[in-house]
């Protein structure tokens, strides 16, 4: 899964916005209580996670920060490179180069 982290100062604020499971290129910002926001595109995610982020007290003139982190869950899977081969009646596998 990929996920970008919201930091303000160098506090994460407990804000992350991840890509929507259904639509591509489409995101939710998920807060720290649980709430899940609609979809929309990336950079109007962004910009709602800082200004939730904003009224809990967090920042002011502090520097906005994303954190881009890659997990395992969603990493596509790795592709054989191996091929089958009809020959004859027999199937055999061949390994691609």
């Amino acid at each position: 899964m990929s996920e970008q982290r919201l930091y303000i100062g160098s506090r994460f604020t407990g804000f992350a916005v991840r890509p929507d499971t259904q639509w591509p290129s489409m995101w939710r910002v998920h807060g720290p209580d649980g709430r899940v926001s609609d979809i929309v595109n990336l950079t109007r995610a962004k910009d709602a996670a800082v200004t939730w982020a904003r009224p809990r007290g967090l920042g002011g003139d502090e520097t906005v920060r994303w954190h881009h982190r890659e997990t395992a869950l969603v990493a596509p899977p790795a592709a054989s490179n191996e091929i089958r081969v009809a020959s004859g009646k027999r199937h055999r596998r061949v390994r691609q180069m």
